[in-house]
């Protein structure tokens, strides 16, 4: 989805650029003159620093990098204006992206996109004239489709529109390239981080074998504390069936401290992983939201471990009404993001179990006279 979306927005910026390109030479011919009279003065003054000539010829004579310098110019302008609506029309939202950030994004594939033609030239003079007369037939057949009279083909032509097509589906294959790459070692790393935790995770709570008296229940033990179903539950439902002040509701209470506890691990983990997204910015309110599901679950789940003869009622009641609401806001704004991030799909259920397990202990409460 990301790839996809990627792609488009590359594709209608290079589009858009072009259409202001020919719209401005047909109402404003001198001024698109002027700026390309500009781009090929600022480019040959680039090239007199090779002595020989031989970059002049190259870069200016065969690839024509002036008119490609003026496309670019405007698809920058044309990110910058787009970044800064989409912006503000996200507001404080999700998947917002600095103007430098896009800016930048593009100008290196732009320097990228021109460094990869001049060496592909220098190294297959042909191939690189294949690439343009193929684009010269395409864009001619496009032109001749649309404005039989040829006025559109003439200025496509004189615009050097052909380069522009070659340079922009250059730009594309390099953004493809690099987000395959980074996305391949990111789940390279991934699978590292997996299967360096495994041994880990694999172990499991065992009952002690020695020997108890009579009404002395045998606790878990643990060769290292981890906070798992298979793990927690047996212990926390253990201590509180062999607790002296034997509480009324043993299974709605371990439930409900297991589901805390459960939640604020995965709440803060979910946090993390948006921290390590590319579109953290877009996820500032779902890290707020885990960050705070996070710290209100660990002081519910401690509150009803404590939650015994003597302990105040109003309070419990009151935490456990803000845990469940708590829990129910953060799911929901995981769920936003759970189409596009499975940590947050993850988090956003683990928070509903939460939600009916505090619920669940209210329920209970409210039920003892």
């Amino acid at each position: 989805m990301y790839i996809a979306r990627y792609v488009m927005s590359r594709i209608v910026v290079f589009w858009l650029s072009v259409a202001i390109l020919v719209y401005g030479w047909f109402n404003h011919a001198k001024l698109v003159n002027d700026g390309f009279s500009a781009s090929r003065a600022l480019v040959k003054g680039l090239t007199k620093v090779d002595q020989t000539g031989k970059a002049e010829t190259v870069i200016v004579h065969v690839l024509h990098l002036e008119d490609l310098v003026v496309i670019g110019f405007i698809m920058l302008i044309v990110t910058l204006v787009l970044t800064a609506a989409r912006n503000l029309a996200l507001g404080s939202g999700e998947h917002r992206m600095t103007v430098v950030k896009a800016v930048g994004h593009l100008v290196v594939l732009l320097v990228l996109s021109y460094v990869v033609l001049a060496a592909v030239w220098w190294y297959d003079a042909r191939l690189v004239n294949t690439w343009f007369d193929v684009s010269r037939v395409v864009i001619g057949d496009v032109a001749a489709a649309i404005d039989p009279g040829g006025q559109l083909e003439l200025v496509l032509r004189t615009l050097g529109l052909a380069r522009h097509l070659v340079a922009g589906c250059l730009m594309l294959v390099l953004a493809l390239g690099w987000e395959i790459v980074k996305w391949a070692l990111r789940g390279a790393r991934a699978l590292i981080a997996l299967l360096v935790r495994r041994p880990h995770g694999a172990r499991r709570a065992k009952v002690s074998a020695e020997p108890t008296r009579p009404g002395i229940v045998a606790l878990p033990t643990f060769n290292k504390p981890v906070f798992t179903r298979e793990s927690m539950m047996p212990a926390v439902e253990a201590t509180l069936r062999s607790h002296p002040a034997r509480p009324t509701h043993p299974d709605a209470m371990s439930r409900c401290i297991e589901a805390c506890f459960i939640c604020a691990g995965t709440c803060t983990a979910c946090a993390d992983a948006c921290l390590s997204e590319r579109d953290v910015e877009g996820l500032l309110a779902c890290i707020r939201h885990n960050l705070d599901c996070a710290a209100i679950c660990l002081a519910t789940g401690s509150v009803v471990a404590r939650s015994k003869a003597g302990a105040s009622r109003q309070v419990l009641e009151s935490q456990l009404s803000v845990c469940s609401a708590a829990c129910r806001a953060c799911a929901e704004e995981c769920r936003r993001h759970g189409q596009t991030h499975r940590h947050c799909r993850v988090c956003a259920q683990t928070c509903d179990d939460c939600a009916q397990a505090c619920t669940e202990m209210l329920a209970a409460l409210r039920a003892v006279v």
